[in-house]
């Protein structure tokens, strides 16, 4: 009695859930959820009984249901009233009822030059003018893959191509308008995504990492200015806070750097099990955590280029983890000016996109000289642990690219976690240094035996030898001190080879670090801030004794090896790390 699309039509009321409408070769209507229905049209198509014919044979009949012909192909409701329904046929009929269904009228017609059959895939009613629609014509069944796309303004008795920039061999299926931006439409083509701020008078495509594909159907989530996109094969895709693309303007677009206000940022608390990350199970990438940022540039800022204009400009918050060869700076800072993190993220022309994972910046890390990690260790950053979370409140982004520039449990566990941040900066930084010296004084003694012809297990030439011995004594006091805090007999990349050694003070407060700064709102109890002290303690102890080995053991051993003509030990003014 009916015939129904292979995807036929649904349409849900904006205003009552329970209200939908079903399109076959009439339009149907329930306001029960779908428990009756009834027919509020007659045959809005065309139906040629030509083109109703059974196909198939001789032995069986093709009768699946993808042969049907002459059924409704897309449903548009206005949002603005309810009795404004569009219906749009795959025989190429425009229908409309601005009376909820009582009388309909075949608008399509008024669209000049349009040849017939032609299936019109998508209908959009304006959300802002309910005499206005956007409607999808495809065509590529006819041998025509030109896209058709018509806008009216006049409830269809007049109509517009809106189709000039679009590819011109890629046919269109849906064309929306963007109900927060007027005039902000998007449109899917056979060959990815498009986007016209001016109502479809010019279009430009809206790539980034979105692939080239067939674009079935899309919408705009109002409330999370957010788009949705469903491909033909490709599966599903979001778009998160479209709001950079919705306040594009040709002077932003004129501007060298435009960082756009990012919206609030959440918390989340997130417990990812890999060991549940099997084949057999799916699920598609959440939004990043954090707060978003968005920032446009005009030109690209290439790596060379943003070390020479290093803090001129203003800039944006990229990802934690971030490579640090990223041209674009992002500097965090809190209500009271200190800064919080510093990170990095990309140059790229046209729109930048990264997040901040709303932590504190990372302890300082081991340098590979004393690690002996390769140099792209597997998975290193991902098992580094990030700083303490930030409490809830307003911080500012300062973003520079190329030249341009309390909860009471919550600040006690921040307290804790920053100071047990700075103790893990402190001691890495004293490691540093000490490996540093005993380079420098192996370089020394390299140097001076193969000058004079001497192999490394021979005795030095006498004119060095007392020098010499007082490098090795140093030496020893360095190793002596590096042993003390830091097990350097851990093989890097071995699984659980820690767990053959005692913990020394580095393991501790390593350990200690990535504890309290995967926690949030948790004041640390008496028995963590007793740890937490008396690691403080050890770690000023040995801070103190590289201070002073510092300040007494290099000065004479650089005064001996000056008056030998030998390298003095070099360390940077103020890089001899304290605790605070």
């Amino acid at each position: 009695k009916y015939r129904y699309n292979w995807t036929s039509p649904l349409a849900v009321s904006a205003t009552d859930a329970n209200e939908v409408y079903l399109g076959a070769n009439v339009l149907f209507k329930t306001t029960d959820g779908g428990t009756t229905w009834q027919a509020i049209s007659p045959d809005l198509t065309r139906n040629d009984k030509s083109k109703q014919q059974l196909s198939g044979g001789p032995v069986n009949l093709d009768i699946s249901g993808a042969e049907n012909y002459d059924t409704i192909l897309s449903i548009g409701l206005s949002r603005l009233d309810p009795k404004v329904i569009w219906v749009g046929t795959d025989d190429g009929l425009i229908q409309l009822t601005r009376d909820g269904g009582t009388n309909w009228s075949e608008v399509g017609r008024h669209i000049a030059g349009l040849e017939p059959w032609g299936r019109i895939y998508q209908i959009d009613p304006s959300p802002f003018d309910a005499a206005a629609c956007v409607v999808s014509i495809d065509r590529h069944m006819l041998d025509d893959n030109r896209p058709y796309v018509f806008r009216t303004d006049d409830y269809g008795r007049t109509w517009k191509a809106i189709s000039s920039g679009l590819p011109a061999d890629a046919p269109v299926f849906v064309v929306r308008e963007d109900p927060n931006v007027k005039g902000l439409f998007v449109a899917g083509t056979a060959r990815g995504l498009f986007y016209s701020t001016d109502s479809g008078a010019s279009w430009r495509p809206l790539a980034s990492n979105f692939p080239p594909v067939p674009v079935f159907d899309l919408t705009f989530q109002k409330r999370q200015h957010d788009l949705v996109v469903a491909t033909h094969g490709r599966g599903m895709f979001v778009l998160d806070d479209i709001t950079p693309l919705e306040r594009l303007t040709p002077a932003i677009e004129g501007a060298e750097l435009h960082l756009f206000p990012p919206p609030p940022a959440a918390f989340f608390q997130v417990w990812r099990n890999s060991e549940n990350n099997r084949a057999s199970r799916y699920d598609g990438p959440n939004p990043p955590d954090g707060a978003v940022i968005t920032y446009w540039l005009k030109q690209e800022i290439k790596p060379d280029a943003a070390a020479k204009a290093k803090g001129e400009h203003e800039a944006v918050a990229a990802a934690n983890g971030a490579a640090a060869k990223e041209p674009v700076t992002i500097t965090i800072t809190d209500a009271a000016g200190e800064v919080v993190n510093t990170l990095h993220g990309p140059g790229k022309t046209g729109m930048n996109r990264v997040a901040w994972n709303l932590r504190y910046g990372p302890a300082t890390k081991l340098s590979r000289a004393v690690t002996k990690a390769p140099e792209h260790e597997a998975g290193e950053e991902s098992w580094r642990p990030s700083g303490p979370l930030v409490v809830p409140g307003t911080y500012t982004v300062t973003v520079s690219a190329g030249g341009r520039s309390e909860q009471a449990a919550a600040a006690a566990q921040l307290k804790a976690a920053l100071g047990v941040r700075a103790d893990t900066s402190a001691l890495n930084v004293m490691i540093n240094r000490i490996q540093e010296l005993r380079d420098q004084l192996a370089a020394t003694r390299r140097t001076v035996m193969a000058g004079a012809g001497a192999e490394a297990g021979n005795e030095p030439p006498a004119a060095y030898k007392d020098v010499l011995g007082d490098a090795s004594a140093l030496d020893k006091k360095l190793a002596g001190m590096m042993d003390s805090v830091y097990n350097t007999k851990i093989q890097p990349g071995v699984g659980e080879d820690d767990i053959h050694y005692l913990s020394r003070l580095h393991d501790t407060v390593s350990g200690e670090m990535m504890l309290v700064a995967m926690g949030y709102d948790t004041a640390p109890r008496p028995v963590v801030n007793e740890e937490l002290a008396a690691v403080h303690a050890e770690v000023a102890k040995a801070l103190d004794a590289f201070a002073a080995l510092v300040k007494t053991d290099v000065p004479a051993y650089n005064t001996a090896a000056a008056a030998k003509g030998l390298p003095v030990l070099f360390l940077a003014e103020g890089s001899t790390p304290a605790a605070e």
